[in-house]
């Protein structure tokens, strides 16, 4: 089951207490821009309401319906099961819902934002598309629709994401700055090898001969570790001077 499927199913079970709210759910199914399908996919309460409703010429257009916070809230709610779909979080963060027309989708964006919930409008076949693209403003959302579960299931999910990535990141920066180390502590003993090669070695000042030293016992150590490792400790800064040095003697072949 898809975590949109999870998300309806979840707000199928929530039956507003009072009739206006009810009325204003169903208003919100009616307005929705996929409303054919329903109440055919509604749990059978809420479809008895509805057909109940709609047979007593209910009219969704009533501007009474959005007077109260409560029933705001039901309204949305009617307009998401209607016409609403969301993303899994695993995969992106998307959800939206679908009018058929552009005015429509822009009084609903107002109503969004009168809720504090931000959103877009797009054109897509012929309809307009009401959607969110933000993790946080996607729960705000649940949570204004009442979906707490599925609320929590998402904010579990883009914790573990969130982390999962995290670690991946410094694995990522560690690995390179290893290869980089790696690739850097061959090229330098390269180097000392061919001043070995062409009798030099003994004649390389005693500062630069003893970092040859070290890098030669500690292939895989960095130049930071190896100046860590003298005695005294050298910083990072002389080491590295001391290091260029030896690669300018390798390069140039001479003292």
């Amino acid at each position: 089951m898809s975590f949109s499927s999870r998300v309806k199913d979840e707000l199928k079970q929530i039956m507003p207490e009072k009739e206006h709210c009810l009325r204003a759910e169903i208003a919100g199914i009616l307005h929705g821009g996929l409303q054919e399908e329903y109440p055919k996919s509604l749990n059978p309460l809420l479809a008895a309401l509805y057909a109940g409703l709609s047979s007593k010429d209910f009219d969704p257009a009533d501007a009474e319906i959005l007077q109260r916070p409560c029933c705001k809230k039901a309204y949305i709610r009617g307009l998401f099961l209607s016409s609403g779909t969301v993303s899994d979080p695993e995969k992106m963060y998307h959800l939206e819902m679908v009018f058929r027309t552009q005015e429509e989708a822009r009084e609903f964006r107002s109503l969004l934002k009168l809720n504090g919930i931000p959103s877009k409008v797009i054109e897509r076949k012929n309809r307009f598309v009401v959607y969110l693209k933000e993790g946080d403003v996607i729960v705000d959302f649940l949570a204004l629709i009442g979906a707490s579960a599925s609320l929590l299931a998402f904010e579990n999910t883009r914790v573990y994401k969130e982390v999962r990535n995290a670690v991946n990141r410094q694995v990522n920066c560690e690995t390179a700055n290893l290869e980089k180390t790696i690739s850097a502590a061959i090229s330098q003993t390269q180097a000392i090898e061919k001043i070995k090669s062409l009798n030099l070695y003994s004649l390389l000042p005693a500062p630069i001969r003893e970092l040859a030293e070290m890098r030669l016992e500690y292939p895989e150590s960095s130049l930071k570790e190896l100046g860590e490792m003298m005695d005294p400790p050298v910083s990072k800064s002389g080491v590295n001077h001391r290091m260029r040095k030896l690669l300018s003697i390798a390069e140039e072949e001479r003292l």
